[in-house]
């Protein structure tokens, strides 16, 4: 018996025994197709682990990235803070040379 033909019959059945209207409604809930194998299963857990995988590798991707991105944040904040210095004791400089040449 085809699917088709065992689909026919179930709802042939139950329309006799609980109804049209009730048979329809337990119909629409059955699946449409044939469940799933467990070779269906497992070649989705096989998508799933090469899914793992792919993650495992972005994830390792993005540490390297934010590794190099700390290292040139600490980097530049040094050049920040030497060039900060170097302005302060510039301006210093400026303001004890012109204090000493008023004074």
């Amino acid at each position: 018996m085809t699917e088709v033909t065992a689909r026919a019959a179930l709802y042939s059945r139950l329309s006799e025994v609980i109804g049209v209207d009730n048979a329809g409604t337990l119909m629409s809930y059955l699946p449409g197709e044939e469940p799933a194998t467990k070779l269906d299963i497992r070649r989705l857990e096989e998508q799933i682990d090469h899914l793992d995988e792919r993650i495992d590798h972005l994830d390792d991707k993005l540490d390297r990235r934010m590794d190099e991105f700390h290292f040139a944040l600490l980097a530049q904040g040094r050049t920040y803070v030497i060039a900060s210095i170097g302005s302060i004791i510039s301006t210093g400089a400026l303001v004890a040379a012109i204090t000493g040449v008023m004074g």
